[in-house]
């Protein structure tokens, strides 16, 4: 294979510990290609020949390129969130576990290229459906983490649940508003944004939100 075909270390960790090499080897290729060329300018021919693969072998593990794409993101999508549960269940005082998964967001992105991030956001209307239901499970899964917080005091308690799951869902459509974007010099800042809105928006303590974003800017 040419160039970095390395898989992600976080989707590495989360995929089976008896995947066949093969298979592995087709993901590790896709994983590449797609992170640096998008999810449409990717051929199947193109992932077999990164993979050293058949096209035979291919389909003997994959239906198609699209349900390979949804392997790749559930994957990738299991693995943010263990790492947000890991973060959470840390010994440590709330903002620095927000800023945590902040940082840990923020790093996903900056590993993604431009056109991987927008043909995930504009993808075809199958792809859109299981992206939109793997985002709403997402949001749902992070919603217990927020409402831990809140009963530990850590966020508003004040707050309804139901309108940060709202609000979860309305960041995502901010995050592919291309009319948006093009204020920012690339997601990776509209995303500092929104997720920076997000997390010291909601802090319990101002001065702790201040503070917060006080040690950021210090950086």
């Amino acid at each position: 294979m040419s160039g970095d075909t390395s898989l992600p270390e976080e989707l590495r960790r989360s995929l089976p510990a008896k995947l066949p090499k093969k298979k592995r080897d087709i993901m590790r290729a896709a994983s590449w290609l797609f992170r640096k060329h998008g999810l449409k300018r990717v051929s199947v021919e193109e992932i077999c020949s990164e993979a050293g693969a058949s096209k035979a072998t291919f389909y003997k593990y994959f239906p198609n390129k699209i349900e390979l794409v949804k392997y790749i993101l559930v994957q990738m999508s299991e693995a943010g969130h263990q790492k947000v549960v890991a973060i959470e269940a840390l010994d440590a005082p709330f903002s620095v576990k927000a800023r945590m998964m902040m940082d840990h967001r923020l790093e996903s992105t900056r590993k993604t290229s431009t056109a991987f991030i927008e043909d995930f956001y504009h993808a075809d209307e199958e792809l859109a459906a299981f992206i939109d239901q793997m985002m709403a499970d997402n949001q749902r899964r992070f919603l217990d983490v927020v409402v831990s917080a809140q009963k530990r005091g850590d966020m508003r308690s004040e707050v309804k649940p139901e309108f940060i799951l709202a609000l979860l869902m309305k960041m995502n459509e901010l995050a592919a508003d291309d009319e948006l974007r093009s204020h920012y010099p690339d997601y990776v800042a509209l995303t500092q944004e929104i997720v920076d809105f997000f997390f010291l928006g909601m802090m319990a303590d101002k001065d702790t939100a201040v503070g917060a974003r006080g040690e950021r800017d210090d950086d």
